[in-house]
């Protein structure tokens, strides 16, 4: 998958994929004219977020607990961001004005 590289940093900077359950330490995917249409992990994504009605967790997240639902969490916003911003890192168009705009902040070369 051309696109996986920045799901782990889209937003968070992450180093795996996290969910309800570590099955498997890898994403498959579809491919459409170079971006991802579809993200598959066999880690349960949606079970580590669900809640009930009142609020609770739905699942119990294993081995790892609430340190890895965090990390399901932060991957979740790294697909949402990932999908929103579509190519933001091949875009140029407002390059020039980020650039003027660092140079002109105190201590930023």
């Amino acid at each position: 998958m051309p696109d996986e590289h920045v799901l782990w940093k889209s937003f968070y900077v992450l180093h795996g994929v996290a969910g309800r359950v570590l099955a498997a330490p890898y994403l498959e995917g579809v491919e459409r004219d170079r971006r991802l249409a579809v993200i598959y992990t066999q880690n349960d994504l949606c079970g580590a977020l669900a809640r009930d009605g009142y609020g609770r967790w739905e699942h119990d997240v294993v081995p790892g607990g609430e340190e890895q639902r965090e990390q399901a969490f932060r991957f979740a916003v790294n697909v949402v961001m990932y999908a929103l911003c579509l190519d933001y890192k091949t875009e140029q168009a407002h390059i020039d004005f980020i650039m003027r705009t660092r140079r002109a902040r105190p201590g930023i070369p």
